[in-house]
């Protein structure tokens, strides 16, 4: 539940911003991709910076007549200090974590989709919620979501963490 409030405050704050980006009519049919995964992250110090690697497995909805998908993501990126890692604010910014989706429908097992998205903020709480927006390479933002983490994620830590990634976005199919 906290995860579905975290998204929906940063969609909203997308919304009012103007953030958002829809495709335009002429990229063809419009479709809602909504995921939900379980997995780990991993936080490691490099600098000023930490690096993130997210790993997850899943489900995602879609409007393609072929969902629901069975989902895996991994991906790397950084994000600009460690939050309270080191007792400051639970905050950190610049996150830009590349994420690569691979997608297998449970209707036809030869349907398959993948995406490349960023997950991006300029400035995120960090590191038990991390909200982000959500975008396909090249492209402006389509959607968002937020990372869950089942405790503070922090340099030192032997082991990662494990997540609950909760996302979606709008993508176009061309027809």
């Amino acid at each position: 539940m906290l995860i579905r409030l975290a998204t929906a405050a940063i969609a909203g704050a997308i919304a009012v911003t103007g953030m958002l980006t829809a495709p335009p009519a002429s990229a063809g049919v419009v479709d809602n991709v909504l995921c939900n995964a379980v997995g780990r992250t991993l936080v490691t110090q490099s600098g000023g910076n930490v690096v993130i690697t997210v790993k997850g497995l899943g489900r995602c909805s879609t409007g393609d007549g072929f969902g629901p998908y069975l989902m895996a993501l991994s991906g790397t990126g950084s994000a600009n200090g460690d939050g309270n890692c080191n007792g400051g604010l639970p905050v950190a910014s610049a996150l830009n974590i590349n994420v690569h989706l691979n997608m297998v429908s449970v209707v036809s097992t030869t349907k398959k989709r993948q995406f490349d998205l960023i997950w991006k903020l300029p400035v995120t709480t960090f590191p038990r919620i991390a909200e982000f927006t959500v975008r396909e390479a090249g492209q402006p933002i389509r959607g968002a979501g937020a990372i869950l983490t089942g405790k503070t994620v922090c340099e030192g830590d032997q082991n990662s963490t494990a997540s609950t990634f909760d996302f979606d976005f709008i993508h176009s199919i061309n027809l």
